[in-house]
């Protein structure tokens, strides 16, 4: 049995390029997976392998970029696979099956991947454009010189993508800063500041660990003699002395033009409650005309994050977005915006008291009418591009520093689809 870690990259030991979700607009395999990716840390090559249920040899692999699982891409094609499926799919006898089995190569020290349904590898298909390098469940045609099916693993549960402007602590409590030594002034790093503002720190969860791909040796702070709080690479192993606290060297942080790329949008967890109930007596012996309000609490819950970049929610952050809904079962971006502070990851509840509508019905003598409002209550996920803005606290004149990235997803979730049901119920009477 193959063991894959839970987040991964997969890159292909025929061109070395990464297997990525095609995302531009103006391509014409716009969805597929290609072997097209030249950087691992990027919102469209990263993947989460979950392990079957009914087959401990196999493995569902979902797209983070999307959250949508690795599938056929349609029932008169069944060979393109791509990042389409919503729900898992355990039946080996459908062509919706999202079963992989993994196999591992000692050779080449690589994997290679089964599509459970088909019972091809998915290779790199060698094809002329636009369909060359995607994803595909072929029969294998690897070769010696040509290895299409031979994927290369590369775990990203350890792999962080660092904010751009940053200082590290070390265990001393002191920042990393940059100092010349010796009549050539040759540059050492050295945990030897108090301040962040010190402008001799390098500006390149809180806690990491570097490691020196020279050595494979992880850093840690140095001192020998004369040689004080410097930084060294030295340890074979992530101990209490080569933990290095980050603090993103931004005063005040903006995120604005949100995009939501609807289209890659994905509800789940959908389920019918009973939001409210109300009910009315007609104790006497003649009909009732009866009006019936049912008032309720309208709910919804939302959440801006990353898949990618890294940012410290210890930072002033202003976000200027819409926030989505789900309506009549589909996905709307709406007029209603968000702006105003926000921690970066937090998720925000928001609560409105509702009147709710008045049913009119004539009740029967002796008997009771009971009103219950129903919903579905809905989650969803949308990947969404954005502008990023940083104050940093030293140098650049308190000019913002602009990024555009990609790697945004929102979580929402909120009730709708409203429903009322209306029973008579007799008055039950005791002797």
């Amino acid at each position: 049995m193959v063991y894959l870690p839970k987040f991964a990259a997969l890159k292909s030991k025929y061109n070395n390029k990464y297997l990525r979700y095609v995302n531009e607009k103006s391509s014409p395999v716009r969805t597929f997976l290609q072997y097209s990716g030249d950087e691992i840390l990027t919102p469209f090559t990263k993947f989460e392998f979950e392990k079957a249920h009914s087959d401990p040899s196999s493995y569902h692999i979902k797209c983070c970029y999307n959250n949508k699982y690795l599938v056929s891409a349609s029932s008169s094609d069944h060979h393109y696979i791509v990042a389409g499926a919503d729900q898992k799919q355990e039946d080996k006898s459908k062509w919706t099956c999202t079963l992989f089995r993994p196999t591992y190569d000692n050779y080449h020290q690589s994997f290679r991947f089964s599509h459970v349904y088909l019972g091809s590898h998915v290779v790199l298909w060698r094809f002329h454009a636009p369909y060359g390098e995607c994803l595909r469940a072929q029969s294998s045609y690897h070769t010696k010189d040509h290895p299409c099916d031979l994927n290369m693993v590369i775990n990203m549960e350890s792999l962080i993508a660092l904010p751009k402007f940053l200082a590290f602590t070390g265990d001393n409590g002191l920042y990393l800063r940059e100092i010349k030594r010796g009549s050539n002034n040759v540059p050492y790093l050295q945990f030897g500041s108090s301040s962040v503002d010190d402008s001799t720190i390098r500006m390149d969860p809180n806690v990491v660990a570097l490691r020196n791909l020279g050595n494979g040796n992880f850093v840690k702070r140095y001192s020998s003699g004369n040689d004080q709080n410097f930084l060294f690479a030295e340890r074979n192993e992530i101990d209490a002395f080569a933990h290095l606290r980050m603090t993103e060297l931004v005063r005040s942080r903006e995120i604005f033009d949100v995009a939501f790329h609807l289209s890659d949008a994905k509800i789940h967890n959908q389920s019918v409650v009973a939001l409210a109930t109300k009910s009315a007596t007609n104790g006497t012996g003649k009909p009732t005309n009866v009006k019936l309000n049912i008032p309720y609490t309208n709910t919804s819950y939302c959440t801006w994050t990353s898949i990618i970049s890294t940012k410290q929610v210890e930072v002033k952050t202003v976000i200027k977005s819409e926030v989505p809904l789900i309506v009549d079962g589909k996905i709307f971006s709406t007029a209603s915006d968000y702006f105003g502070e926000y921690k970066w990851g937090e998720t925000i509840s928001e609560s409105e008291n509702t009147n709710g509508i008045t049913h009119e019905a004539t009740v029967p003598p002796m008997s009771n009418i009971i009103g219950t409002l129903y919903a579905t209550k809905g989650s969803f996920d949308i990947p969404f591009s954005y502008k990023q803005s940083d104050i940093l606290f030293a140098g650049n004149n308190n000019n913002p520093v602009e990024f555009s990235l990609d790697d945004g997803v929102y979580h929402g979730t909120n009730y709708y689809n409203f429903q009322y049901d209306i029973k008579i119920v007799p008055i039950s009477t005791s002797i």
